[in-house]
């Protein structure tokens, strides 16, 4: 178990979130705000207005001219990106290089941190809660207890992992049985170290508790919770334990959330975050011609199928057009009318009327179709299951949720071994 004390002596040596940052945060819930009043504050700090303008100018926003100064900045991207940039500048200067004990590196640990306030603002957007509260920056912050719980973390991840691996736990309950505390508990003393305002600080404290909450915070946890929990389905996750995760039941019934609302945010959100997520190594596939790829996504979940879909833009491939099919029955269909040659399969195990296994089964007794490149991508963890795929000719096994770089990782180099024998 860990004494509090030494936390509080651990947090006390975090740097803190500029006061520009925290006036900036109340500033722009008031009603008709100014530019003068916005550039008025963040020049007070001088190194904070210089991070803002190194991210508006970042490839990631691929704005048509440079950004010279804040007014400027406020006028091509509004009051609200600008107050978003702040807060991202800001918070970025208080990671460590890297987090042992989660296994994660600073940039998976703000990508995942960013994906999630960039899901919470669009949710709370698209449920149209009120517009002045600081969803974006509740989902940023939402893991900050990390940033001082991975050196007690990993002093203790053999323990950690082994119970993990033995129990249907979510990496927060391990914390709780082996540390004595999860990352929640100690991130609303870390906000308070900071001075946030409670909302920010509930918001990070229990968004693996909404039940919870207090009635005030209730709207922005369950936001930030959700939020959260879509970042990991959609393999923007940033620990261990991501497949122990489900939506807790009382925040969907309490945001009146449905299956149908949070696939389109995810849908949409995946459009923005392709546009503003950096990613290495976009070098396209080298193929001796130019024709369209044809490739094949097949799972029973719509989200999924999007994510995968959205997951090929950034895999650096050439032209390609995708067709879905939600079952092995429509997928094996399709692949035999005939009307199209497919370069690459993508297919789930557990799947309605034809399993992944036995669609790649009967593709394999088709001379036609045994020479299509097959990608497995599933959270099925049966290593029998796995063997007998690969002996059927499966390519590779992607475990869902993956990140977009593992996909790619897995793709490309599949795509350049199949044009190379062509």
């Amino acid at each position: 178990m860990i004494d509090k004390q030494n936390l509080i002596a651990i947090i006390r040596q975090l740097p803190t979130i500029p006061q520009a940052v925290l006036e900036l945060q109340k500033l722009l819930t008031q009603p008709n705000v100014s530019v003068a009043d916005v550039d008025r504050v963040i020049r007070t700090d001088p190194a904070l207005t210089g991070n803002i303008l190194r991210l508006a100018n970042s490839a990631a926003f691929g704005l048509s001219r440079k950004v010279a100064d804040i007014p400027q900045a406020v006028t091509l991207m509004g009051f609200k990106v600008l107050g978003n940039l702040a807060h991202t500048a800001a918070f970025s200067k208080a990671i460590p290089p890297e987090f042992p004990g989660y296994r994660l590196t600073a940039a998976q640990f703000l990508r995942h941190s960013f994906v999630v306030g960039v899901l919470a603002e669009s949710l709370a957007s698209a449920m149209s809660l009120a517009a002045n509260r600081p969803y974006f920056t509740a989902g940023l912050l939402h893991d900050i207890g990390k940033l001082v719980l991975g050196t007690f973390v990993a002093t203790h991840d053999q323990d950690l992992f082994r119970l993990l691996d033995s129990q249907e736990l979510t990496f927060v309950q391990v914390e709780r049985e082996i540390l004595g505390v999860d990352h929640g508990q100690v991130a609303a003393w870390v906000g308070e170290h900071w001075q946030l305002p409670a909302e920010l600080i509930a918001a990070a404290e229990l968004h693996h508790r909404p039940d919870e909450v207090p009635a005030e915070f209730q709207p922005i946890v369950d936001i930030v919770h959700v939020a959260d929990m879509t970042a990991h389905c959609l393999g923007f996750g940033a620990d261990m334990g991501e497949l122990a995760r489900s939506i807790h039941k009382g925040s969907f019934e309490r945001l009146k959330l449905t299956a149908e609302l949070l696939e389109r945010v995810a849908s949409t959100s995946l459009e923005r975050l392709m546009q503003e997520l950096p990613t290495e190594g976009r070098d396209s596939v080298k193929l001796r011609c130019q024709e369209l790829l044809h490739i094949l996504v097949v799972d029973d979940s719509s989200i999924i199928r999007q994510m995968v879909c959205k997951s090929l833009g950034l895999a650096g491939l050439p032209p390609h057009e995708i067709s879905e099919a939600s079952d092995g029955a429509q997928a094996l269909s399709m692949l035999r009318e005939g009307s199209r040659t497919f370069d690459l399969v993508l297919a789930d195990i557990h799947m309605p009327k034809m399993t992944g296994t036995q669609l790649v089964g009967a593709m394999s007794e088709d001379e036609r179709l045994k020479s299509i490149p097959v990608v497995i991508i599933s959270s099925d963890g049966n290593t029998a299951n796995h063997e007998r795929l690969r002996a059927l000719g499966v390519r590779a096994l992607l475990r869902k949720p993956f990140r977009p770089e593992q996909f790619r990782a897995v793709v490309r180099p599949i795509l350049s071994d199949e044009t190379a024998r062509s």
